[in-house]
């Protein structure tokens, strides 16, 4: 059975991200599909990067993020919230992250997320073995647009930064991205048409995984 990872960012929890969410994780979970989630909000997840969450510090004299991740590799200093990250991330198969799009692009406790989580040494880069082998989704919820197919395009090229440097540089595989368009004013149909979508996107593809 594939593992799933869910890193979900919005901070209302009945919000239409919060039921894709929910759905995800019930579906998956009924299907005998191990779930886990990080509900970013809810956790109160720290995203900004501080020189004081690496106490042993490889140069203490001028702050280098990825010189600093990489220390922490090393020597297993990482913060326990990172390591938390890291460890839910090596055990999944398949990481969804489903979150709207603000400004063209995730949300800043998601993108905050990436920076500590993402790290140098762990996640990408020298010294690290990556999470190759392993498939990425974006969930995103956004304006409506005219035309659904039209709207998809403008999207990929929207977060072209997330699926070719944040998941490249991780080694994770992207997959064809999930999009909602103008969640706040589906109707009750729509809305039920999107989520059956969802779930059976999502158990195809862990099916496909394991």
């Amino acid at each position: 059975m594939a593992k799933v990872f869910i890193v979900y960012a919005h901070p209302e929890p009945h919000s239409f991200n919060g039921a894709m969410k929910d759905l995800a994780a019930a579906a998956l979970t009924r299907s005998g599909h191990p779930v886990r989630v990080s509900d970013l909000y809810a956790m109160k997840f720290e995203p900004v990067v501080d020189p004081a969450q690496f106490p042993q510090r490889a140069d203490p004299a001028h702050f280098w993020l990825q010189d600093e991740q990489r220390q922490a590799a090393a020597i297993g200093t990482h913060a326990p919230d990172v390591r938390a990250e890291h460890e839910k991330l090596f055990w999944a198969d398949l990481v969804v992250f489903q979150f709207p799009l603000w400004w063209g692009s995730m949300p800043a406790i998601m993108k905050g997320w990436v920076d500590r989580v993402f790290s140098a040494g762990t996640i990408y880069g020298r010294g690290s073995t990556g999470l190759e082998g392993r498939k990425a989704l974006l969930s995103v919820t956004a304006s409506d647009r005219p035309d659904r197919d039209e709207g998809a395009r403008q999207l990929k090229a929207e977060l072209s930064h997330v699926l070719n440097n944040m998941l490249a540089l991780t080694r994770l595989e992207p997959l064809e991205p999930f999009f909602v368009f103008g969640p706040r004013t589906l109707s009750q149909a729509d809305r039920s048409l999107y989520l059956r979508e969802y779930q059976d996107r999502l158990l195809s593809i862990a099916g496909e995984i394991g």
